[in-house]
Parts: C-alpha cells; sequence; structure tokens
C-alpha cells in the first residue's frame, strides 16, 4: 500500500515557546532520524509540514521573517517529497496536501 511519512511540526519555531524543554528531544530526534532514514532507504517519500502565524514579523517565530520556520536543529537532513505550510491545526486545510497525497496515490501515512 502506498505510503507517506508525514513530519508535522518538527520546526525550530516551537523552541521559543515557554512550555519548550529539551529533556525528550535527544529521543525523539533518534526515533525521528531513524524514520526518515528508514524512509528513504526504502523510497517512502517523506512530507514536512511547518506551522506558521502571524503576524508576519522577525520579533513572531511562527513568521518566515523569524527565520525560525525550519526544521528542527538535529533533524536529519533529506530531499522532502512536499513541503507546505500550514496556518492552522490541520495539515489538510489550506495546504494542497490532500490533493498531492491523492494525485500520489498515498493511501497509508506514518505521522
Amino acid at each position: 500500500m502506498p505510503t507517506a511519512l508525514l513530519l508535522i511540526d518538527v520546526q525550530q519555531s516551537f523552541c521559543t515557546r515557554p512550555y519548550w524543554s529539551d529533556t525528550d528531544v535527544p529521543a525523539f530526534l533518534a526515533a525521528t532520524n531513524a524514520l526518515i532514514q528508514g524512509c528513504t532507504a526504502r523510497g517512502v517519500p517523506v512530507v514536512r509540514v511547518l506551522h506558521t502565524d502571524g503576524p508576519r514579523s522577525a520579533d513572531n517565530p511562527f513568521a518566515l521573517e523569524s527565520g525560525l520556520v525550519r526544521p528542527l536543529d538535529g533533524l536529519a537532513p533529506f530531499d522532502a517529497a512536499l513541503t507546505v505550510h500550514k496556518q492552522r491545526h490541520s495539515a489538510l486545510v489550506g495546504t494542497g496536501l490532500g490533493v498531492w497525497l491523492h494525485q500520489q496515490g498515498i493511501r497509508r501515512l506514518m505521522v
């Protein structure tokens, strides 16, 4: 069954939030990087979903202007099959992700 890995909100912006903790980051990165490596080795597309939100200014960590809407430090580099920016909690609303998944024949998601 055609499958894709979705990496949602694995971005540097969240490190600026008061609830952020580095405690579990090493284990999270190890597991996520293993998923990325396994998927790319098997030809499973990996999709990057980043969260953006206003206002559009350098002091807003979720604005592109901040430079923080980028992969989390320590995440293994990979060539994303698709990168989308979402502005709500759903990665499927207003991003084109659903259309792309349908066009690619993707029927199973790893999130």
